[in-house]
């Protein structure tokens, strides 16, 4: 069967929280590109990831465009799951069955009467072989899970499908040319449905609770239930299945668990050792279906909705409806096991995280996995990186954060808001010639320099741009830049030591001047020579021009 993904991620709306992994009971979230991302071929779709997203950035494969194709196509039936009591428990079946025909359902039949068949075959098997051992396959996140993850306690599966399949081919035996839809609380069932196909499509009550607010239709109150009701409903509930089943001949042992760490640690025993003659009712969700992730009641009215179920069973009359046939149900090996790293890789990829000593691994769990080895085991299977690692990426920044604050050249000073020093780097202690900054830290900047400033931006609560300060305690000439920290309220002061600059920009301005000044004593000078030399030339040729008269006139004249 193709791997589909019948939850899906919201790329925008997650926050990277790890949350969905830490809850994961078989950790089938892929951690890549800096996005969680499920992986189908491990999920058993136990909707844990699904429940608890603070962000609900998961969102259940919507079938119900395909249905709504389907409706104007053929005739299409309602398995209505048991937990529907609970989920609607101011609504008779009645009342719900009229809502969905106006959805455009041609009936709706309840899947609580296949369930009471279900039972008795369960009796009939454990008849049959009182020395084997049994687990119910009505959960299909249990069924995914021994698949996966338990392939060796595949023999243990019972062979009986679960009621939704076991009605769903009854309705098309009895209704020739009908499609069926199953509606309940459980994602897994859509995966079910797919792999059978004797189910068309399944929705959860949480998706029929939007499509009939999309469709404006209410369901109404009811005080009073006189629906006819089937025992089998107690399905729904925790112990549901023994409650059903005939007596049971001793000494054969029924159990029940519920809850998918329980489930996991009953299989974890079983596989150390191996029961004779019990018939174990297991379910993934804590409460069993009524706690189901497509439930739309709020997932803590566990005794409510317990309670609810039995009362209205007990308080009405029971009947059952035709007998059925039951096909056994093949549940195929679908192991995900992988080859693990040696313990050589495993401590390589450790470094890489920080880890190379025992005190090292914390094991605080906050990427998700249970512990650091886990962790490094999950980044070899590519389904994790080391910015998970939160103790890591802390050190790591701190450590990023103190080098550059101890090799800055520029000095650093962050202050309280009572003006007190928290943190001043070498550069600080050489810009005012300290001896020990210890002496310096936790004390008012007073002792240093004017607070004046500080307590300014204290006060404005806003920073200052860059300014060229005078200290005059140390005739110096600072650059100074004051950042303001409105959350922790801290100021940190970025220092730039500009004295020998401004001294050797001011030499040079001296030079320059002194160079302009003997420039124009040059000019002066020089202009005073021109000046006297042009005096000169011109007496000259004035005495020239008269003597040369004068020779010329003597010569005419002769």
């Amino acid at each position: 069967m193709e791997n589909r993904t019948y939850l899906h991620l919201t790329p925008e709306t997650c926050k990277n929280c790890y949350k969905c992994i830490r809850h994961c009971p078989v950790k089938a979230i892929r951690f890549a590109n800096h996005q969680a991302e499920i992986e189908p071929t491990s999920c058993i779709l136990c909707g844990e990831c699904y429940r608890v997203c603070p962000q609900r950035a998961k969102k259940i494969d919507n079938q119900i465009p395909k249905i709504k194709k389907l409706l104007t196509q053929s005739k299409v039936i309602v398995s209505l799951a048991p937990s529907y009591l609970a989920n609607y428990p101011d609504t008779s079946f009645s009342q719900l069955r009229f809502a969905l025909q106006k959805l455009g359902f041609f009936d709706v039949f309840e899947t609580a009467d296949a369930a009471k068949h279900v039972a008795n075959s369960y009796h009939m098997q454990m008849m049959e072989q009182q020395n084997r051992t049994l687990i119910s396959t009505s959960c299909p996140g249990v069924n995914s899970l021994i698949r996966k993850y338990y392939p060796s306690l595949l023999p243990l599966l019972s062979q009986i499908p679960s009621p939704m399949n076991v009605h769903a081919r009854f309705i098309k035996e009895n209704h020739p040319d009908t499609s069926v839809v199953f509606i309940g609380p459980c994602i897994a069932k859509l995966q079910e449905a797919d792999e059978f196909g004797l189910v068309d499509y399944a929705i959860t009550f949480s998706q029929l609770s939007d499509w009939l607010k999309e469709e404006d239709i209410t369901l109404q109150s009811s005080d009073f239930d006189n629906d006819l009701r089937m025992k089998s409903s107690v399905f729904a509930v925790s112990g549901g299945i023994l409650e059903t089943l005939p007596a049971l001949p001793k000494p054969y042992l029924t159990l029940k668990y519920d809850g998918i760490e329980s489930v996991i640690s009953i299989l974890e025993d079983l596989l150390k050792q191996p029961l004779k003659g019990v018939f174990l009712e297991l379910s993934t969700c804590l409460g069993s279906c009524i706690n189901g992730p497509g439930m739309t009641t709020p997932h803590n009215q566990l005794l409510i909705n317990s309670s609810s179920i039995r009362r209205k069973i007990l308080s009405t009359l029971t009947h059952e409806m035709s007998n059925y046939s039951i096909v056994p149900q093949q549940y195929s090996n679908q192991s995900t096991k992988k080859n693990k790293p040696s313990e050589r890789i495993i401590q390589e990829i450790l470094k890489k995280m920080g880890k190379r000593a025992p005190t090292d691994l914390l094991n605080c769990g906050s990427c998700g996995y249970s512990t650091c080895k886990e962790k490094a085991i999950a980044l070899y299977e590519g389904k994790a990186d080391l910015t998970m690692c939160l103790p890591f990426l802390k050190e790591k920044a701190e450590s990023f954060a103190d080098s550059i604050v101890t090799n800055s050249p520029n000095a650093i000073i962050v202050l309280n808001n009572k003006l007190e020093i928290q943190l001043m780097n070498q550069a600080a202690k050489d810009l005012f010639h300290l001896k020990k900054m210890d002496d310096f830290v936790h004390r008012s900047i007073e002792a240093l320099i004017s607070p004046d400033t500080y307590q300014e931006v204290f006060r404005l609560k806003k920073g200052k741009d860059t300014s060229l300060t005078y200290f005059p305690e140390y005739d110096k000439y600072v650059e100074q830049t004051i950042l303001y920290d409105r959350q922790y309220e801290i100021c940190t002061l970025l220092l730039k030591d500009q004295t020998s600059i401004l001294q050797s920009r001011n030499q040079k301005k001296a030079i320059q001047q002194e160079t302009i000044d003997i420039a124009n004593n040059v000019i002066k000078k020089q202009m005073r020579t021109v000046q006297e030399i042009a005096s000169l030339l011109g007496e000259t040729t004035a005495e020239t021009k008269v003597a040369l008269t004068k020779l010329k006139d003597l010569l005419n004249d002769e």
